[in-house]
């Protein structure tokens, strides 16, 4: 079943509470591998936010949520963003889907761009793995993030 956790929550009482998740929906079709917590604040709160359907997904058999795998992604971006420079005015969007084999569709967004490329389930570990014990990017996982940047930049620069 999917889990999920309602209310205002820092990341960091998210992350308290992986394996603490109560309040098991039934009305979700199940699917044993992540879990939904809904970061949605309530009106008027201190932590109200200006986007109300932040939703981080954790995968329960991984032990790694959605933005963990951005983050290894991002830093990857920022390691090539060092070493050759890149000719967008800032960072791509980063989203993380699950397909329905093996692994992970990233996709790297600028405007009305898209480009995306696929991390499997133990890629994505170890890349996540990485970046908690040492911050650094994932060296297997970056020639695909620094090709799909390559392409995006090339996307964008035909649409201007």
């Amino acid at each position: 079943m999917i889990s999920a956790l309602s209310g205002c929550l820092s990341l960091d009482a998210v992350r308290r509470q992986r394996g603490l998740m109560q309040g098991i929906r039934s009305d979700i079709a199940p699917r044993p591998d992540y879990a939904v917590v809904d970061l949605t604040c309530m009106p008027g709160s201190q932590h109200e936010t200006q986007e109300r359907d932040r939703k981080l997904t954790y995968y329960q058999s991984l032990k790694v949520s959605g933005s963990a795998i951005a983050s290894a992604v991002a830093i990857a971006i920022l390691h090539d963003l060092k070493a050759n420079k890149i000719s967008l005015d800032g960072l791509p969007q980063i989203l993380v889907e699950r397909c329905e084999t093996t692994g992970f569709q990233v996709s790297l967004k600028w405007d009305e761009s898209v480009v995306r490329f696929f991390i499997a389930d133990v890629e994505a570990k170890a890349a996540v793995a990485l970046l908690k014990r040492s911050g650094d990017h994932d060296p297997a996982m970056f020639n695909r993030v620094q090709a799909s940047v390559a392409a995006l930049e090339a996307k964008v620069s035909q649409a201007r």
